[in-house]
């Protein structure tokens, strides 16, 4: 958009056209091309910088990674709105430890839900589409697996409690998608376990996490 000094000074090399009427070789003549020249290269400037700003919003938008799943039936989902996910590698000596992450808020705070995956191996960059892992960890050297679930409980009394997959007893986690480059993984999951104080099972199934965008840290 040309800005108020802009139009002032269009208003300028117009009449300095108006002044040099008639004199096709007048030096007003070129100046003014010039200016008019100049400034429409900087008007056009200014508008490539906006469509430039407006593609990395875009961009931006597009890389705010999505959970979605069925707990005991009932849908888990992250906002597309709102950074609610995570995502990071830790890698120690040749070892990694890749952890996923996603905050259900639908109901409100007093009844989020909240989803950790955790994937231990050795080597992160051989992780590829199609890896998957079934075994629940039991020595990290070895790798395998992990995967929690936690839930508020909005009680009558306003005293917020909680409930938690605690005892795992099956997990299921498969990258569908990685790029090392960008940093950013996609992939699929399941799992089911209990909670050991109160025997409630808990089966988590259909679950997905797109484009997330994940950090290394290295120890």
């Amino acid at each position: 958009m040309r800005n108020h000094h802009y139009n002032r000074i269009i208003l300028v090399i117009t009449l300095m056209s108006f002044l040099a009427v008639g004199c096709d070789n007048h030096p007003i003549n070129e100046l003014t091309e010039d200016l008019a020249d100049e400034f429409e290269a900087v008007d056009t400037g200014k508008e490539n910088e906006k469509e430039e700003e407006e593609e990395k919003e875009e961009e931006v938008k597009e890389i705010i990674g999505t959970m979605t799943a069925k707990v005991n039936e009932s849908n888990f989902a992250t906002p597309d709105f709102l950074e609610l996910t995570g995502a990071g590698v830790s890698i120690n000596k040749g070892y990694y430890f890749l952890q996923i992450s996603g905050f259900d808020v639908e109901l409100g705070l007093k009844k989020a839900q909240y989803i950790l995956l955790s994937i231990f191996g050795k080597d992160f960059n051989s992780v590829k589409s199609g890896s998957e892992w079934n075994t629940i960890v039991e020595d990290v050297l070895v790798g395998g697996a992990l995967a929690a679930y936690s839930e508020n409980i909005d009680t009558d009394d306003n005293d917020n409690t909680s409930s938690t997959l605690d005892v795992l007893e099956k997990v299921y986690i498969k990258i569908t998608s990685i790029d090392h480059e960008k940093q950013l993984l996609s992939g699929e999951f399941s799992f089911s376990g209990k909670n050991k104080d109160t025997g409630k099972t808990y089966v988590v199934t259909d679950g997905t996490f797109k484009n997330y965008k994940y950090t290394i840290t290295n120890n």
